[in-house]
């Protein structure tokens, strides 16, 4: 892996960017980058750092509802170095550049170099490589338009931060409703995961509403409503329409 000199300058105090970091200085990490992090918290002003520091490269790790506000009280400040944004749903703009981890970020999760040089990053379809953003980095890459952005976050947060959502929640009735563990649900849900990581093309969905039983699905409706589970009711019957609607455009397809 060739070495680029570089200087990096990390810019927020939230879970990105304390991901980011702790990658750069993993011990497995074979870049010898000079690294430095400033947070509106710091005593020293973002343009003495920049004095200071001179990065080549600014990673804006901030929230994506303060980047553009950002970049525009600090463009002069910004002008002439690599400046890059991990939001998924803002394409880039002048001088700032959009690479999104398609990943999850845990925070009690050990950050190596090697864990994250197999995260996926999407990059704007016409925006710079990966190497002049983030250089050592050969992460796997792929091109979007920039018009898709917003699309292409919905679906990542559909499947991943409301499946999370689902999950907390089914554990959370299992102990307060009915009286089991939620340490029960373990195997369950690990199953799941394995059946999704080794699927070879085919659906894995298994249970009534592939089976077609309307009678179980009827039931299960019945019980979500006595129970006055107005949200689960309602996401239980929309993910009831979204299988039909997934089914008939593949037979469609097919």
């Amino acid at each position: 892996m060739g070495q680029v000199p570089a200087r990096i300058l990390i810019i927020g105090n939230g879970r990105l960017a304390t991901t980011l970091w702790d990658v750069l200085h993993a011990p497995d990490c074979p870049l010898s980058y000079e690294t430095s992090r400033w947070t509106r918290k710091d005593k020293a002003s973002l343009s003495t750092t920049l004095a200071t520091f001179d990065p080549t490269h600014i990673w804006l790790a901030i929230s994506d509802r303060a980047l553009h506000d950002f970049a525009i009280e600090h463009q002069t400040l910004l002008k002439g170095r690599t400046v890059v944004h991990f939001a998924g749903s803002l394409s880039g703009w002048a001088g700032v550049h959009a690479a999104h981890p398609l990943t999850t970020l845990n925070g009690s999760a050990k950050s190596t170099f090697g864990w994250f040089s197999k995260v996926p990053f999407v990059l704007d379809l016409k925006g710079p490589e990966l190497a002049s953003l983030m250089p050592g980095f050969e992460n796997p890459t792929h091109r979007l338009d920039p018009d898709q952005r917003a699309y292409y976050h919905a679906l990542c947060a559909t499947a991943g931060n409301f499946s999370v959502l689902l999950w907390e929640t089914v554990a959370n009735r299992f102990e307060n409703d009915l009286g089991l563990p939620a340490s029960a649900l373990d195997v369950y849900r690990q199953q799941i995961f394995e059946n999704l990581q080794t699927a070879t093309g085919s659906s894995v969905l298994t249970g009534p509403l592939l089976r077609g039983d309307v009678q179980t699905l009827q039931a299960h409706r019945i019980a979500l409503l006595a129970r006055f589970e107005m949200p689960l009711l309602k996401i239980y019957d929309a993910f009831t329409d979204l299988f039909r609607t997934e089914r008939a455009r593949s037979e469609n397809r097919t």
